[in-house]
């Protein structure tokens, strides 16, 4: 559910105009930002820098050379900032070299720059999504999108090395309705659960996950590794609720789902047809009673639903030849728990956003990977790694934002017309 692409035109207009109301908030939420170089001979202020890498990397810049090249190939168009406040320092200094510019970059204060991309991020999101609504003319549409839905994954950099000698690996949070990414934390020591409520307690400094008076509140998604009862404890007291799978890592809470009776539960089912092959879905929802909540509180706290969800595929006709690897019919059934009541989430409200959880891997990390080049990065110690994620979530937030369904032709068309895009990150 992409509430962006799927209004008209005129709709969609009218919720970009919104969402660009005031110009400017990126450069002062990125202005607290702390630099970690030493004051001794620095002669370019770490704003500009952080500005022109993002300018950088929203035409699909990759490294730290790639955004002195930015600078220094287009630095005529720098001048269409000469009256801004923080834009001016850029024309007297002249342009950094890549070793300036990578010393800047791995020395900040990379808490504070995530902590700054997620204030503005998260208020971006909200304003585009209030915007769509407003726009938007039915009354499912508007039921639907009441509640802000967020999905969180982990995402390891192949080739890159922390301090601790491993891996960097990153929990990313995106908003379901804009697809944009509000915020990430590094995972340390592998533990993801961790850094999951690191990446959630600073969205929680800036959104309120009850909702507010009247509000819907905040839902989160995940796969079953972030099935866990801590979280779901910590998202209760924090008014939000969750929506997790259930799988063999939790080995009493998966089989309390296999065994409920669910051939005596309504269905509902839904089919598809796309990427070669026919697709039914067929999802039962059933409704805890007060007790049965209560017994299952050891594992899971605050659980009020269960839902099963069969998914039967199979290829279209015609499309198994010899030519093309012939697509197996199969049939699975997966299991999630939610903290939403029944009249908080009908079945296919639940389906939907089973389904819209996916759009994490598919439009954030696949898009890192495949247009940015993420995982062949030469960015590879330090906190670089992270600082270079945090730019591509930027850039993709500021192409979603924009109306853009193609990230890499939105990022080819920023490289063609480096003028409008400047314009771009000046506006954000």
């Amino acid at each position: 559910m992409d509430l962006l692409t799927d209004l008209p035109d005129t709709a969609r207009d009218a919720v970009l105009a919104a969402v660009r109301d005031q110009p400017g908030q990126l450069a002062v939420e990125l202005a607290g930002v702390g630099d970690g170089r030493k004051p001794r001979g620095r002669r370019h202020p770490l704003l500009p820098i952080l500005m022109v890498a993002i300018w950088a990397v929203l035409g699909g810049a990759r490294s730290y050379v790639a955004i002195a090249e930015q600078w220094r190939h287009c630095a005529d168009h720098l001048h269409i900032g000469a009256a801004g406040t923080w834009w001016a320092p850029l024309l007297k200094s002249g342009a950094p070299s890549m070793w300036t510019i990578r010393l800047a970059l791995c020395k900040l204060d990379v808490a504070a720059l995530e902590a700054a991309v997620c204030r503005w991020a998260t208020g971006q999101a909200l304003a585009a999504v209030d915007a769509a609504r407003a726009a938007t003319g039915t009354a499912r549409r508007r039921a639907a999108e009441l509640r802000l839905v967020i999905s969180i994954d982990g995402k390891t950099l192949r080739g890159t090395i922390n301090a601790a000698g491993e891996q960097v690996a990153l929990v990313a949070i995106m908003e379901h309705a804009t697809r944009t990414i509000l915020t990430q934390a590094a995972i340390v020591a592998g533990d993801e659960i961790a850094a999951a409520r690191t990446a959630l307690s600073q969205l929680a400094e800036v959104l309120d996950f009850s909702g507010g008076e009247g509000g819907a509140g905040v839902l989160v998604t995940g796969d079953a590794l972030h099935t866990q009862r801590p979280l779901a404890t910590w998202l209760a007291e924090q008014g939000g609720h969750y929506l997790f799978r259930v799988r063999g890592n939790h080995p009493t809470l998966e089989h309390y789902a296999r065994s409920r009776a669910w051939k005596q539960v309504p269905s509902t089912r839904v089919y598809t047809r796309a990427h070669g092959r026919r697709e039914s879905r067929t999802i039962r929802v059933l409704s805890l009673t007060q007790a049965q909540s209560a017994g299952i509180a050891h594992l899971m706290g605050g659980v009020a639903q269960v839902i099963a969800i069969t998914r039967t595929r199979a290829p279209l006709d015609g499309e198994a030849t010899a030519a093309r690897k012939p697509i197996k019919t199969s049939r699975e059934t997966v299991y999630y728990v939610t903290s939403l009541s029944a009249h908080e989430a009908d079945p296919a409200l639940l389906a939907t956003w089973i389904r819209d959880h996916w759009a994490l891997e598919n439009g954030v990390h696949y898009v890192r990977d495949v247009t940015f080049c993420e995982d062949a990065s030469r960015v590879r110690t330090g906190v670089g790694p992270q600082v270079m994620a945090a730019l591509r979530n930027l850039a993709i937030t500021l192409h979603r934002l924009a109306g853009q369904t193609n990230i890499a032709a939105a990022c080819r068309e920023h490289a063609h017309q480096p003028a409008a895009s400047l314009e771009v990150v000046l506006a954000a």
